[in-house]
Order: structure tokens, then C-alpha cells, then sequence
């Protein structure tokens, strides 16, 4: 005998409480769908027509929450991540035959999904060693532009946390491109996390699964660098319990505080807005992740160790960076058909 559907609102809180009680998905994953319901419960309680329980839930509701989503300011990858908990919260009332979308319009709403998730063939985009430098190099200048007139008229304190902050973001910087780590990934970890003998660390990524990612050179010493600074001995707390990147604003007092995803992307914005960039896209912190990508495989060519590097569950996610590695593409084709011909204009 089909229940009584119960309220949108409670259909909702039910579903994210199995979320978390099946630990199926991370964190992050959770508080996206939870945004996402937000947003689509605050869209039906302003359209002129609403559905009050999942029983009254149409293929029309949906696509007009679909189409309010593209016209919103939200990047096609959130928009995509959005209709996902959007459809996974209906597969959850359907198992509990609360919805009942017919066939058709259920058939209806796949391809609309389809077609709405469709961007063009997207392809990761790599950041070219310009930028990276340009970003590294930023990053480090704005950690020495204090200047000494300024250092005399500020508190001690405050000038502290400036520097600490500016060491952890050049560190933020550099890890992210040798460690290929997702920002999810690098705001979870604590330092007890770390293998200072690998110069490596345990991650936990999507799914709570586990890895090991390495630092290379560059990106340990900014690290090292940016602990040494820091005085966490003097915290109650046991060192290997806190955060690897924590927050250095005044409003943190004592506490040795982790940073948001959102604001390394605030911090990675900025750096980008100081580097005066020219570029076709707008570089994010993940666009570190897909940099380490394309120059892991196009120093080893080994598809399944980028694969493992990254934390990918499915290979093909991982051979999109096969085709934008233009140096394998080019040596593909050299290995087929010979070099080109050099030009005399060359010389």
C-alpha cells in the first residue's frame, strides 16, 4: 500500500539524514546538495504553481527550476551538481513511492537532463608554466610587500598573522599544482596526516575513499616553511590533530581554525586578480589539478598512474587528459608519420 507523501520540506530533511547515515557520499557532496534543495524549495515557494508533497511533483516543475538554474550566475559544473542531488532526492522519494512522475514524463525529464548537461565536449584546461609561474610569483611577492614603515605603526600580532597568512597561501599555491590534490582534499588535511620521510600525505577524496599524494620540491619546502612559522606548540590540542592550513584572521583569536573551500577559492582569486593574467578562462584552484594532470602524463605517458595520482573511480574521467596533452598528441603523430619537415623560416 503506496504511504501518504509527506511534505516536501520533510521528504528532504529525510533524504539528506540517509545521506549522512550512509556515508555514501563526502562531506562536501552533502552540504552541495543540501544547498541545492535550498535553492529549490525557495524557487517553488515564489512560482506561481507549486507542488506541496513529492506526489505532485511534474516533469514541468523540474525543467522550470532547470531553466531558473542557467539563468542564474553559477558555473555550468555547480548547475550540473545541482540537477544531480535534485535527481537523486526524487530516486530517494520514488523508493519510498512518494513520487510519481508517469513513465513518459519521467522518460521526458532523462532527456532533458541529457541534453541540459551537454557542455560542449568540455575539456579540463591545463594552465600554461607562464601562468603557473606568474602565480607562484605573485603569491610570493605579496608575502614581501610589507613595508617597514607600516610594520612599525601595527601590532606585532597582526603583522604575525599577515606573514603566516601569506607563507600558507604561496604553500596553497604550490601543493595544489605538485600534489594534484582537490581543495576538499587539502582543507580536510591535519598535519598528523603528513609522512615527513615520503614527503607525503593521506588524503581522503570522493567518496571517503583513500590515497597517498606526494609534494614535490618546491611545494615541501613552501610547506615546511609555512609550519615552521607557526606556533601550534603552544595550543592545547595534539599537533597531529591540527589542521595542515588553518585561518590567520584576527577573528580566530587562539584557535588554530581550518580553511574553507571557499575561501582558498577567495584566496586563489585574488592571487589571480594581482597577476594580471591573460587568458581566455578564468583560472580556478582546480585548474592547478588538471596542470598536474596533463604534466604527469606527459612526463610518463601512464594513463593509470595519473589515474591513481588523481583519485579517479573510473578511468574515463581520467582520459580526458589524454586528449588535451598536446606533446603525447604530437608524439603520437610523429611516431605515425615522421616529423614535419622543418621550414626555412624556422631557422
Amino acid at each position: 500500500m503506496t504511504q501518504t507523501a509527506p511534505t516536501i520540506d520533510n521528504t528532504i530533511a529525510e533524504f539528506l539524514k540517509a545521506l549522512d547515515t550512509e556515508q555514501s557520499k563526502s562531506r562536501h557532496t552533502v552540504k552541495t546538495y543540501r544547498t541545492a534543495l535550498k535553492r529549490l524549495r525557495e524557487f517553488w515557494a515564489t512560482a506561481d504553481t507549486s507542488p506541496r508533497t513529492p506526489d505532485q511533483i511534474t516533469y514541468d516543475h523540474l525543467t522550470a527550476f532547470a531553466r531558473q538554474l542557467k539563468q542564474a550566475r553559477l558555473s555550468a559544473s555547480a548547475r550540473e551538481t545541482y540537477l544531480i542531488a535534485i535527481h537523486q532526492f526524487l530516486r530517494y522519494a520514488m523508493r519510498q513511492d512518494w513520487f510519481a512522475m508517469t513513465m513518459r514524463d519521467q522518460e521526458r525529464w532523462t532527456e532533458f537532463r541529457r541534453k541540459y548537461h551537454e557542455r560542449r565536449d568540455a575539456l579540463p584546461r591545463a594552465l600554461p608554466e607562464d601562468t603557473v609561474t606568474a602565480l607562484l610569483e605573485t603569491a610570493r611577492a605579496v608575502a614581501a610587500a610589507t613595508p617597514a614603515s607600516t610594520e612599525r605603526r601595527r601590532a606585532a600580532g597582526e603583522l604575525q598573522r599577515e606573514r603566516l597568512a601569506h607563507a600558507r597561501n604561496v604553500a596553497i599555491v604550490s601543493v595544489l599544482l605538485q600534489s594534484g590534490m582537490r581543495v576538499g582534499e587539502l582543507v580536510a588535511l591535519k598535519r598528523g596526516d603528513l609522512d615527513h620521510r615520503a614527503r607525503s600525505a593521506i588524503v581522503k577524496g570522493k567518496g571517503k575513499k583513500e590515497r597517498v599524494v606526494w609534494f614535490g620540491d618546491n611545494a615541501w619546502s613552501a610547506l615546511q616553511a609555512y609550519l615552521k612559522m607557526r606556533t601550534d606548540g603552544a595550543t592545547k590540542r595534539a599537533l597531529a590533530e591540527l589542521p595542515l592550513f588553518a585561518r590567520h584572521d584576527r577573528r580566530t583569536g587562539d584557535c588554530v581554525l581550518p580553511l574553507t573551500t571557499q575561501r582558498v577559492e577567495q584566496i586563489f582569486a585574488m592571487l589571480v586578480e594581482a597577476a594580471d593574467l591573460d587568458l581566455p578562462f578564468r583560472p580556478t584552484p582546480h585548474s592547478m589539478r588538471h596542470t598536474f594532470a596533463t604534466r604527469v602524463l606527459d612526463a610518463c605517458g601512464d594513463l593509470a598512474a595519473v589515474q591513481d595520482l588523481l583519485g579517479h573511480a573510473s578511468p574515463a574521467t581520467t582520459r580526458r587528459y589524454a586528449r588535451v596533452s598536446a606533446k603525447r598528441l604530437r608524439a603520437a603523430h610523429q611516431a605515425t608519420f615522421g616529423a614535419p619537415a622543418k621550414h626555412p623560416a624556422d631557422d
